[in-house]
């Protein structure tokens, strides 16, 4: 349905469906995110700035192995990571409606 559906084109689709995947596996590695970014150059409304945040918030992922590695912010970089893209998408999709 997604990928045939008259309001969506191919390479929208494929984003929604690559972009779910990478959001909700739990073992989320950056290099897994290289399968959404040619869909977000390839989509015929344009880039999706939510999806395009977490190229910003991946190299993140790294810190947990230098010295922050041991102590608070280890536990919460996924929380700086993945939370600004789950309010953007949200914000993108009330806001989309109206």
């Amino acid at each position: 349905y997604v990928f045939f559906s008259k309001k969506r084109d191919a390479a929208g689709g494929c984003l929604f469906v690559s972009a779910l995947v990478f959001l909700v596996i739990p073992a989320q590695f950056p290099w897994y995110y290289c399968w959404v970014v040619p869909f977000l150059a390839l989509r015929k409304d344009g880039p999706l700035w939510s999806l395009l945040l977490p190229t910003a918030l991946l190299p993140l992922y790294y810190l947990k192995y230098g010295p922050a590695a041991e102590g608070l912010l280890s536990g919460a970089l996924v929380w700086i990571q993945f939370v600004p893209v789950w309010i953007m998408l949200a914000f993108e999709r009330f806001t989309a409606k109206r």
